[in-house]
């Protein structure tokens, strides 16, 4: 028993990975799709199909029906097994956690395509707000979840410890042109800024005020047209219309 547990959790690592690095069009980032384990042993085949109908229960119940803090009995009654199938594949619900969250992080950053770096200023942050608000609004039930393990669970803490940094790299490349022209001493300010104002945090926190994701999309196209627009154009870009 021992040594089929440790195939099935070697094996599900194996197709859960980390979310990939930001990749330029063109080149869409790998994902590993459940029906690519050739080679496993029919038992372990069995057991990591219902390790995927017990993430799916726990990812079904967060995101369709909002609810944060599923049971157990919850997650078993939705993945068609016993309460014992759950805790003979994952020590806690907080593991279980930790691997649906790694899993849909990755499932959704893997769709991330960085536009051509000899696109236009307005047009980069044009496609960046569009594309950053789908994927914060498919983050988000994970997000709030998250909130209420993190502080508790370094397995859980690592998984968004790896998203986040994901999410830095992403605004990073997409605004490459405009921090590589900047002198050293004014690129590091600028990176955080651009870090606080794409923030998966401050997306949340336009939410809790009411901000729907229009208008939180909306804000953050202001933000960055302000903090990347070369100052010798932003008195043109400040300028009103006389009354």
């Amino acid at each position: 028993m021992g040594d089929l547990r440790a195939q099935e959790l070697a094996a599900a690592a194996a197709h859960t990975p980390r979310p990939a690095r930001p990749q330029a069009v063109g080149r869409p980032a790998s994902r590993a799709k459940r029906s690519e384990r050739k080679g496993i042993d029919g038992r372990v085949a069995r057991s990591l199909r219902t390790i995927d109908h017990i993430i799916d229960a726990l990812l079904d119940l967060l995101e369709q029906d909002g609810d944060l803090r599923p049971t157990v009995v919850q997650v078993a009654d939705r993945a068609g097994v016993s309460r014992r199938a759950v805790y003979l594949h994952f020590d806690s619900l907080e593991a279980l956690f930790a691997t649906a969250a790694a899993r849909r992080a990755t499932e959704v950053c893997s769709t991330w395509q960085t536009p051509d770096t000899d696109t236009s200023l307005a047009e980069r942050i044009e496609w960046f707000t569009d594309h950053w608000a789908v994927l914060s609004e498919a983050l988000r039930p994970l997000r709030q979840a998250g909130a209420l393990y993190e502080p508790f669970s370094p397995q859980v803490q690592e998984t968004f410890d790896q998203a986040r940094q994901w999410a830095r790299s992403a605004v990073e490349m997409v605004f490459m042109p405009e921090l590589s022209a900047r002198c050293s001493h004014d690129r590091a300010p600028l990176t955080a800024a651009l870090h606080h104002a794409t923030s998966w945090s401050g997306w949340d926190d336009l939410h809790r005020q009411g901000v729907d994701a229009d208008q939180a999309s909306a804000a953050m196209r202001l933000l960055l047209t302000a903090l990347l627009t070369p100052p010798d154009r932003m008195a043109h870009f400040c300028q009103h219309e006389p009354e």
